[in-house]
């Protein structure tokens, strides 16, 4: 059909009416505003476009530059960073937005869907990538710095607060197509670190972020969620130290794994596998009461009657002296 581009008129949000309405040359897949610069950026499939907004019902092309499979675009300091489905990272500077030019780009070795920029990283996401962490600080020479593993099809990215939520859809339920979002948090020189995720069910849209509520369109229906606010632990029992759960080595693994924790005296502890929706895969230890010191557990891929898991995402968790804690690792078969 015909790719068109349509503006509202938000003035009175009671009563919103479509101000104007004109064809663009591709399919838009994404869309951002430059609104210092008056400025709308569109990914356009076949290409990235420029559209001056000086007249806000009346935008007019000014430039594009060809990006084929361009999906995303996200524009930070006169530079515009666009996710292509097979090219991955494309970076053009806009310094003069009539003369845009490409400056970099950047394979990532699969299909790319969506992107966010933190910090001095471009966070790209897709079905066969995961999550991809790229280093911008130099735009001219992007360098992927971490790539982590996404459970299900990663498609869509936002960032906020120093987290990241990943909408990814779970390929393996055909044919009810589920859906999950995915939290991880966010470091300045480590990989991402996978903290939760959360099965929304089939149909999950658009999600974002609206001041401190997380959005998700789900079918019909708007589901509104608080955002992640800082980093999450059980409060520990007075006058004692908190227990510390390290993370697995390896990770990923195929299929054996081994977590270590410290604790800082003797404590009841309890070690469990979880899957990603939260169900109980096994119980590698059972309010056992322990010394003080480091102890480690060893996970062999199988759930508690010895059946060997499905490869996928799995936590353990961590609960000792009043306290929990929980670290992910990657199961690959």
């Amino acid at each position: 059909g015909t790719a068109e581009l349509t503006i509202i008129d938000v003035a009175d949000p009671s009563a919103m009416a479509i101000d104007h309405t004109q064809p663009l040359a591709g399919s838009c897949r994404d869309l951002v505003l430059d609104p210092d610069r008056r400025m709308l950026i569109t990914a356009e499939w076949d290409a990235v476009r420029f559209y001056a907004t000086d007249v806000p019902a009346r935008p007019e092309l000014v430039a594009s530059v060809p990006a084929a499979g361009a999906w995303a675009v996200v524009e930070r300091d006169s530079t515009v960073y666009v996710a292509c489905a097979n090219a991955g990272l494309r970076i053009i500077d806009v310094a003069d937005y009539a003369a845009p030019q490409e400056i970099a780009s950047l394979p990532v070795g699969g299909n790319v869907r969506d992107l966010a920029v933190w910090g001095n990283r471009a966070l790209l996401v897709g079905p066969t990538i995961g999550l991809v962490a790229v280093d911008i600080s130099e735009p001219t020479s992007p360098s992927p710095s971490h790539q982590v593993p996404c459970a299900g099809d990663a498609t869509q990215i936002l960032v906020h607060n120093g987290y990241a939520y990943v909408r990814a859809e779970q390929v393996d339920s055909y044919p009810v197509l589920m859906e999950n979002l995915q939290l991880f948090q966010l470091f300045a020189t480590r990989a991402p670190r996978l903290r939760g995720s959360y099965f929304t069910g089939p149909d999950l849209g658009v999600i974002a972020a609206a001041a401190d509520r997380l959005l998700l369109g789900c079918d019909e229906d708007i589901t509104v969620c608080l955002l992640q606010c800082g980093p999450v632990a059980g409060a520990p029992r007075p006058g004692a130290g908190r227990p510390a759960l390290h993370p697995a080595r390896p990770n990923p693994c195929n299929p054996r794994t081994t977590v270590g924790f410290t604790l800082p005296e003797r404590m009841t502890v309890s070690l469990r596998v979880h899957d990603v929706a939260g169900r109980l895969v096994v119980r590698l230890l059972t309010a056992d009461a322990l010394p003080a010191g480091r102890h480690d557990a060893t996970w062999n891929g199988c759930d508690q009657e010895g059946r060997a898991v499905p490869s996928g995402v799995y936590f353990f968790r961590l609960d000792a002296g009043g306290a929990s804690a929980t670290e992910s690792v990657v199961l690959v078969r």
